[in-house]
């Protein structure tokens, strides 16, 4: 896994190719990372949970997701993703990231099909909306589209787009036919300015941020701005960005040969102790035993590149 997939907020990496842009990652936390931090892009996504459990945050709301269940991502909503913990220690998940553009669901002329796709990839939805779990009738046949589209994009035969699209537009009927009925939510402008916080951070974690700054990107004053943050993020701003700035950290001792100095500096620590106690106090241990590989699940694991 590499750190540019997951180090920005508002991701801006171009996960699919232009000539068919669909793919999928697997992946497994906390072995490959201990998160996925907050971020959107604007592709879809959909994340099929394959063994374990964990905590998939969809606009800030919390969908605790086991085995077998997935969850929709539309373009431009904010997500992030944790592990679960039990008795303190997290949980292992594995679980596929399937990210594709829109664009496969809509065809150039317009047909009724584009026209029920574009009606609800434009509609505004509570985030349990977009869970799908084993209660739904048509889960199975859910998750035999998902498992026949991963094999076709694993062999890859001559024409392999075609089913690929196919499968899609089958498992969007599927998602569209239970997901219409259901009141839609008003998005309110909180989001935006969660959203136009998180792309600062994205782009200067590894510098001073302040309080401060945060409340004048917000338009805010400091003192409403960290009560509007609390409310928002269930943290205030401070504590959000330390975790954000040692789940780069992280990172950064897993993929990188740095000391834990220059780490700690990129990561926007201006304080050695201070970084060795905070990441300590977040992964039950010091930065140099987590590079060893002694993941927080008691498992000596290396992370995938």
């Amino acid at each position: 896994m590499n750190i540019s997939q997951y180090q920005g907020f508002h991701e801006t990496k171009k996960h699919t190719s232009a000539d068919f842009p669909y793919i999928t990652y697997p992946c497994t936390i906390p072995q490959d990372f201990p998160s996925v931090p907050l971020h959107w892009h604007d592709t879809a996504e959909i994340i099929v949970v394959k063994k374990g459990q964990g905590i998939i945050y969809l606009d800030m709301a919390p969908l605790f997701c086991k085995e077998g269940d997935f969850v929709l991502v539309l373009p431009g909503h904010l997500h992030s993703i944790m592990p679960a913990k039990k008795d303190g220690v997290p949980v292992r998940m594995e679980y596929e990231n399937i990210i594709f553009a829109t664009s496969l669901l809509l065809a150039r002329q317009p047909e009724m099909t584009s026209s029920l796709i574009e009606t609800f990839l434009k509609g505004d939805y509570a985030p349990e909306v977009l869970h799908f779990t084993s209660k739904e009738r048509w889960h199975d046949n859910a998750r035999l589209i998902i498992e026949e589209t991963d094999l076709l994009c694993s062999l890859k035969p001559e024409g392999y787009q075609i089913a690929v699209r196919g499968n899609l537009l089958r498992l969007f009927y599927l998602i569209v036919s239970r997901t219409v009925k259901k009141p839609g939510q008003i998005r309110s402008g909180r989001l935006d300015k969660i959203k136009t916080i998180v792309k600062y951070v994205e782009d200067h974690y590894a510098e001073p941020i302040s309080v401060g700054d945060a409340a004048q990107l917000a338009g805010y004053s400091e003192s409403h701005f960290m009560k509007f943050f609390k409310e928002s993020m269930g943290v205030s701003f401070i504590a959000w960005l330390d975790r954000y700035r040692l789940s780069m950290a992280a990172r950064m001792l897993t993929l990188t040969d740095d000391s834990v100095l220059q780490i700690s500096t990129d990561a926007g620590f201006s304080n050695l102790s201070y970084f060795n106690r905070s990441f300590k106090a977040r992964y039950g241990m010091t930065p140099r035993q987590y590079r060893k590989g002694e993941r927080p699940d008691g498992e000596s694991s290396t992370a995938k590149v």
